[in-house]
């Protein structure tokens, strides 16, 4: 067995990585400039600054599949290359926007609605970026590392919302109120010009992953032999009539999305949950300095948690991320609500006071950061694993950006109202909500037998040894399916 160390792949993947965390910088940033972008954007609404955070999110899984069929029959390379020049084009846009607050008005209602075609822009290559850079480090992963490698994709979102918070916090506290409502908020989004381009640099010398490089050898071959009517139904004509060629696709990518859809759907409320309640802890009294300190320390231990549970589930479970998916969406739900109590009624009995930054503190930095990191740590190998080599950017694309979009672009929306509106529970009970749904799910489709899963292990085998994309396929819960077997020397094609 070869073995590739796992930091001569960390050193090829740092474009990536530092891409990665650019974008989960910008939502981070936007989400804590909130108090401020109100103002200078949205007349002093909080719902329309929230909506405007959504917009991004509403366009990303059109972006997941756009850049996923790019990735699957053009390369992960130049899909990362693309959709990492669509973000750091629209994260420095929105820094040079005219507002109402500084320019007037008609000036302040074309930066509005430049904010928001900026921020679709945004989500629209944001979308395209996670499906192929979870499908590039899965697939170049080293030997016993697969779900260490993928949570880089959670540990770079980590850093990227504590440096986006701490960006902020130092803004604020250096430059004051009134120099944040007139200028200071633009810094922020204006800084990432500088490693976007070295991101971009890096990107450009990144090798094409093996598997794709096989995967696209085999579909040659396939066509030569006029096998395609049997083994890719999507880039071939078969001669099965339309009833049946859409039965198969139901049957092969639908449900998969399904399924990957609703294991993402806790993690994307919980992740985006936590940034607005950075927003909600201000409202409630806490100085916004200590709130976007709270944040910081929650994700600090979001990553570190993560970290844990893929090197467990790597070690001991033999890279089989279904207990750990299924541990984070039980914790999410059972420990949603009593989070939110925890807060809200800090809030009620403690406003302004000691007592509320130290019970935001400790719901936020300890409680949700473990939420997060557990229901993270496993998700992105176990969506991906969902789908063969040829619908696997696409696929990990559609389930995590539609989890994504509908559901964590729209939690700060969501929480907002529902906390207006039921100010003791609200948003803890959408938040337990969405952990048991899919906990139900889940456990439901496991008795049932659940879909096929394309383990990414099995498939790193030599092209002679192979002859069609699904070998080595079992059932997403069989944990049979992680014997030795998978443990196949790779060899260079």
């Amino acid at each position: 067995m070869t073995c590739t160390p796992l930091f001569v792949v960390l050193r090829q993947w740092w474009p990536l990585l530092l891409g990665n965390v650019l974008e989960w910088y910008e939502f981070g940033v936007y989400g804590y400039l909130e108090p401020q972008l109100q103002v200078v954007f949205f007349r002093g609404s909080s719902n329309g600054a929230w909506l405007g955070f959504a917009v991004t999110f509403l366009m990303r899984p059109l972006g997941g599949v756009v850049f996923g069929f790019m990735a699957d029959r053009i390369g992960r390379r130049p899909a990362v290359l693309l959709s990492m020049a669509g973000m750091m084009v629209a994260t420095v846009g929105q820094g040079l926007l005219p507002s109402y607050r500084c320019c007037g008005e008609t000036a302040g209602s074309f930066g509005l609605v430049m904010l928001l075609i900026l921020r679709a822009c945004q989500g629209l290559s944001a979308g395209g970026e996670i499906g192929s850079i979870v499908t590039y480090f899965s697939e170049t992963a080293p030997e016993g590392y697969l779900l260490v490698a993928t949570t880089t994709c959670l540990v770079t979102g980590a850093i990227a919302f504590m440096l986006s918070s701490g960006t902020v916090a130092f803004l604020v506290a250096v430059l004051g109120p009134e120099a944040m409502l007139d200028w200071g908020w633009r810094i922020p989004f204006l800084i990432v010009l500088v490693p976007g381009l070295i991101s971009l640099w890096g990107r450009h010398g990144l090798p094409e992953t093996e598997i794709f490089l096989e995967e696209q050898r085999m579909r040659k071959e396939r066509r030569e032999h006029q096998e395609a009517a049997e083994l890719d139904t999507f880039t071939q004509q078969s001669t099965a009539g339309p009833t049946h060629k859409f039965k198969n696709y139901c049957r092969e990518y639908l449900c998969p999305v399904i399924i990957g859809f609703v294991a993402c759907v806790p993690f994307a409320v919980a992740f985006y949950s936590g940034v607005w309640a950075t927003s909600y802890l201000k409202k409630q009294g806490m100085p916004q300095i200590d709130a976007l300190l709270a944040a910081c320390l929650m994700n600090l231990v979001t990553a570190v948690v993560a970290v844990c549970c893929a090197l467990l589930s790597d070690v001991v479970l033999g890279s089989n991320p279904y207990w750990c998916m299924l541990a984070g969406s039980a914790l999410t739900g059972f420990a949603g609500l009593p989070v939110f109590y925890c807060l809200s009624s800090a809030a009620a009995f403690g406003s302004g006071s000691l007592s509320l930054s130290a019970v935001a503190l400790m719901c936020l930095s300890l409680g949700w950061g473990l939420i997060v990191g557990v229901t993270g740590s496993t998700l992105y190998v176990f969506v991906a694993e969902l789908f063969p080599t040829s619908w696997r950017s696409r696929g990990f694309g559609l389930s995590y950006n539609l989890a994504l979009g509908y559901f964590g672009g729209t939690a700060g929306l969501m929480d907002n109202m529902l906390s207006e509106a039921f100010p003791a529970y609200g948003p803890g009970l959408y938040w337990s909500l969405a952990g048991l749904v899919s906990l139900i799910v889940h456990l439901v489709t496991r008795a049932s037998g659940g879909p096929k899963r394309y383990p990414i292990r099995r498939s790193r085998v030599p092209l002679d040894n192979t002859t069609k994309d699904t070998a080595g396929v079992g059932s997403v819960f069989d944990e049979s399916a992680d014997s030795s077997e998978d443990r196949v020397e790779r060899t260079e094609p």
